[in-house]
């Protein structure tokens, strides 16, 4: 891998983990209310999903290679891992289709993660009915 395609990893993973500061800083402010304020009994679990929208193609960018686009889901996978949290990926067609990603989504725990069609269809895959 050369030293862009490493760039715009490492700018993958700058967005992913501004994405997951965001949800912490937010939850800090729906946490436990501290001495001086009003305590809230909650009795229920705060949950976050972590949803991954996985393409295969970046049409409006050409620096964003397939391989850009592969490394950074795995690198989103370790990291999942390592702070074992489960997440949810969507796939859209064209990315569904490559064995990359089929042989590392069926490698991963079905109790942690989920796999999903993204709903999402290219413009050329439409075609106006005869």
């Amino acid at each position: 891998m050369n030293k862009f395609n490493k760039t715009i990893i490492s700018k993958c993973f700058a967005l992913f983990f501004a994405g997951i500061a965001g949800l912490i800083l937010f939850n800090s402010f729906t946490g436990a209310p501290s001495d001086n304020k009003k305590k809230v009994n909650i009795d229920h679990p705060k949950i976050v999903n972590i949803v991954n929208f996985i393409r295969l193609l970046e049409p409006r960018d050409p620096k964003i290679t397939e391989d850009v686009l592969y490394q950074t889901v795995v690198k989103q996978v370790e990291l999942m891992k390592k702070y074992k949290l489960g997440g949810t990926f969507l796939l859209q067609y064209d990315a569904l289709i490559d064995p990359r990603y089929q042989k590392l989504l069926k490698s991963l725990p079905r109790n942690s993660f989920e796999i999903a069609p993204g709903g999402k269809f290219h413009s050329l895959w439409l075609k106006k009915p005869d």
